[in-house]
């Protein structure tokens, strides 16, 4: 394991290297550096990391969201069953909590504070929901970095030039856009999929393009044309359908016919894909 790994692994040494203001070393200096260390001496992962850190401070926080099309989110006005149900299928740890329509986050839902309750039939869940963190879409993340660290938080919610919920970002999505490298040698075997036949497939909708792209074996910049700010495939059916499909509706992009075998109303979860498009 490289020096770089035992460090940036480290969130703690992470946050304080990288989340402080008044840095002595700018952007160009990092750039310097970097150029002296591409010899035989430095690996090539080590390298990612280090062009990682050069443009840490040049990123806007709209670049690393997860845009709201592809975000899973609670409404205010389901039932706590409903709400359980919904994050148990979800399975994530916080979520955003939106009124009347998706783009109106009102908070965001730990799942651990609903731990105590879920046998409490008349408990009231959006007593519990904590207030949501905002941020523009400029946001330089090494500031929001700073802003997570200060405030003990873990979500932000990306918002427009209106005030609408744009996407949300996290902690783990800040820290990876410099140990993303590292994380993604234990992610590669996660892509969940099953192979029918040769021209067969069948993926969750949640699957990255890119890790699709990398099964099916082809360019990650296939679908650069029809993905807009999608990241998933599910995300990716959406945008160049312009809605959520339903069950058995399909769409045709480059060689690819894509089917959803099961979807509702807020995602796509399940996908058929089938090589050649006759």
């Amino acid at each position: 394991i490289s020096w770089l790994k035992i460090a940036l692994v480290n969130s703690s040494f992470f946050i304080q290297k990288l989340g402080k203001r008044n840095e002595k070393v700018n952007s160009d200096d990092l750039e310097q550096a970097l150029a002296l260390t591409r010899d035989e001496r430095t690996s090539e992962e080590d390298h990612k990391i280090l062009e990682g850190i050069v443009k840490f401070g040049k990123t806007e926080s709209s670049e690393i969201m997860t845009p709201r099309v592809e975000v899973e989110a609670v409404d205010n006005e389901m039932t706590l069953k409903e709400v359980l149900e919904f994050i148990l299928e979800a399975g994530y740890s916080r979520m955003p909590v939106y009124e009347n329509q998706p783009d109106n986050v009102i908070g965001i839902l730990y799942i651990k504070d609903l731990l105590a309750h879920t046998e409490d039939k008349d408990f009231e869940w959006q007593s519990v929901v904590r207030k949501p963190f905002f941020v523009p879409e400029n946001k330089k993340i090494n500031d929001l970095l700073q802003d997570f660290r200060k405030m003990k938080m873990h979500m932000a919610i990306v918002v427009d030039e209106y005030g609408g919920a744009s996407g949300i970002v996290t902690l783990e999505d800040v820290l990876e856009e410099i140990v993303g490298d590292i994380t993604d040698e234990f992610d590669e075997n996660e892509v969940i999929f099953t192979k029918l036949d040769e021209d067969t497939f069948v993926f969750e909708g949640r699957t990255s393009i890119n890790d699709f792209c990398k099964v099916l074996e082809v360019s990650n910049d296939t679908f650069d044309d029809d993905r807009g700010e999608a990241e998933t495939l599910g995300g990716l059916l959406t945008e160049k359908a312009g809605r959520i499909l339903k069950n058995n509706e399909f769409v045709k992009m480059e060689n690819f016919k894509f089917i959803v075998e099961s979807s509702d109303k807020r995602r796509v979860k399940t996908i058929k894909v089938i090589k050649g498009n006759e």
